[in-house]
Parts: structure tokens; C-alpha cells; sequence
């Protein structure tokens, strides 16, 4: 039974590759985007090489980059959370093997404009430097770079099941790039790290956009009304591009927005 599901399940992900504008080669299931994230590190960082990271950011880049001893440049997101664009132009060099791009921001919520991010694939590729770019929630910024894989042999994209699909806990992702890096990452991945059961999930997830789309512009509506809670509270949030806020305020006025979100669930 396990068995049929998984061709079933594969099929259904052919179909969404298809859709999609992909074709196998140019994807590569993971283990969720840790996963991703470790083989990318294996496959093409060697110890001394050059990393250049935008902080705060999603903690398993740091993580993975550590473990490969990569040397990090880390780059401070300015005081309002805006994307520091020209701190990461200006500090690609011929050192620079892999840059690393979160958009929108884990856990800011930062939105990257297009062109900024264009920019910096562009800049590396001259340096004959990767760029790793993290679209957790695109489906909630509206915003994603998928059509630039064709246009840039130095991109890869990876992506997760995790946030709009709703299946957190199955850890499934994928990463996107051209045929030729794809082929080295297959080389340093395990084929035994994505199990049937997270494929079939996934398959049935993909086959009902409809929900999908429904269930983030939920996500999208529930969001103003904490906005709208937290205002009330005087607690200042900054505006993010995915399925969240942050917010900075008192011991007291967090345990006012515990209350008062308890009375939301209430109703």
C-alpha cells in the first residue's frame, strides 16, 4: 500500500513540477529545508570560504555554515528591520563563495525588493559566487523568484511544505536551480531522508490550491486583527510579508496581549 502511495504521490509532484514551469532536473526533494540547507553547505563550501549572512535570520543557515567552518560575514539588518541591500552589495568580493538570502525574513518578516535581490545574484555571479534564497513564505508576500533560475546559473531557491501547506511536522521542502548544481547536490543528499508518508501528505496538499489560497488569505485576516490588538495595547509591530508579526513591548503588555488573545479564542 505504502508502496502505490509513493508512485502516486511522486506522480502528483511530477504534475505540480510541470505546472510549475520545473522539470526534474532542476529540483531536488528534501528533507525539509534544513536538509536543503546542509547538502548545499556540503556540496559547495569548503572550510575558509566565505559566507556573507544577513542577521537576524533563520538560525540553520549560521548552523550548517559553522559545522562546513565556513568564515561568516554577518550583516546587521538596520534598526527599522529594512533589508541592508547596499551593506551586501558592497561586501561581495572575489572571497565570496555563498551569499544568503531570507524573503521574506525569518523572523522579521523583512520583505527583499526584487530588483535588490536581482542585484546581488547578479553581482555574485561575477565573483563566481552562489546565492541561497530562502522562500519559506513566499505564498504570503505574494513575491517569488522562481523565473530567475533560467536567467542565473548561481542561483538556488529552496522552498517548504511547512508554512501554507500546513504540514509542519511531515519535514518535506525542496530546493530549485539549474541541472548542473541540482546533479551535485543529488550527489551529496541521502535518497532515504524523505519518507512516503510526507510525499502522499504533500501530493494531496498541492492538488487543492484552492484550499491553500483560501487558507492564507485567512492566515492574512487574523494577522490585522492581532495588528489591530496589539495597537490597541500601544505594543509597536512592524510590518512583515509573512504569516506573522513582531512586536516589541513590556513584560506587562505581553501578558496583556496573552489575555487578550485568549479572549479572541474565546469567541
Amino acid at each position: 500500500m505504502l508502496h502505490r502511495a509513493a508512485e502516486y504521490s511522486m506522480n502528483k509532484l511530477e504534475s505540480r513540477r510541470r505546472r510549475d514551469g520545473l522539470i526534474y532536473d532542476k529540483l531536488m526533494i528534501t528533507n525539509a529545508t534544513d536538509e536543503a540547507i546542509m547538502v548545499i553547505m556540503n556540496t559547495y563550501i569548503e572550510k575558509g570560504d566565505e559566507i556573507i549572512l544577513p542577521i537576524p535570520t533563520f538560525a540553520m543557515f549560521k548552523f550548517y555554515a559553522q559545522l562546513a567552518e565556513a568564515r561568516i560575514k554577518e550583516i546587521l539588518y538596520t534598526s527599522n528591520l529594512t533589508f541592508p541591500a547596499k551593506k551586501v552589495l558592497t561586501t561581495i568580493n572575489k572571497k565570496t563563495r555563498l551569499v544568503i538570502l531570507c524573503n521574506p525574513n525569518n523572523p522579521t518578516g523583512t520583505p527583499i525588493d526584487r530588483k535588490e535581490i536581482i542585484q546581488i545574484i547578479d553581482k555574485a555571479q561575477k565573483y563566481n559566487a552562489l546565492v541561497l534564497l530562502d522562500e519559506a513564505y513566499y505564498q504570503y508576500s505574494g513575491e517569488e523568484c522562481l523565473d530567475l533560475i533560467d536567467k542565473f546559473n548561481n542561483l538556488i531557491i529552496i522552498r517548504t511544505f511547512s508554512k501554507a501547506y500546513g504540514l509542519g511536522g511531515l519535514r518535506l521542502g525542496y530546493a530549485v536551480s539549474n541541472p548542473e548544481i541540482i546533479k551535485n547536490m543529488l550527489k551529496a543528499g541521502s535518497p532515504y531522508s524523505v519518507n512516503t508518508v510526507a510525499m502522499y501528505a504533500a501530493s494531496v496538499a498541492i492538488d487543492d490550491e484552492d484550499y491553500v489560497k483560501w487558507y492564507v488569505n485567512e492566515v492574512k485576516r487574523a494577522k490585522k486583527i492581532l495588528y489591530d490588538t496589539l495597537a490597541k495595547l500601544k505594543i509597536k509591530t512592524y510590518p512583515t510579508s509573512g504569516n506573522f508579526l513582531i512586536g516589541i513591548g513590556t513584560v506587562k503588555q505581553t501578558q496583556q496581549l496573552i489575555d487578550a488573545l485568549n479572549e479572541i479564542l474565546k469567541k
